[in-house]
């Protein structure tokens, strides 16, 4: 809620690739799985091929079927 608004806002977040949404108990890695991080979802991309993950693990580059690349940066500061 902002400081003069009385409703709470809402949030939209667009994934950057199509594919199949898979709610975090479906997920295969038990820290994510378990909820540790807290909640959140996956996603299982179409039509795109992982091509390089950084040492880190926070990001991750891919490429479509139709040669398109991108890089996620997935940020890893909490905010308080």
């Amino acid at each position: 809620m902002g400081l003069f608004s009385k409703k709470p806002k809402e949030l939209e977040i667009i994934a950057p690739v199509d594919g199949e949404v898979i709610v975090l108990d479906k997920v295969e890695d038990e820290v994510f799985s378990q909820k540790i991080l807290g909640e959140g979802l996956a996603i299982k991309p179409i039509a795109w091929k992982l091509i390089t993950v950084f040492p880190t693990g926070h990001a991750y580059g891919i490429k479509s079927n139709n040669g398109v690349e991108m890089l996620l940066h997935i940020g890893m500061d909490k905010f308080h």
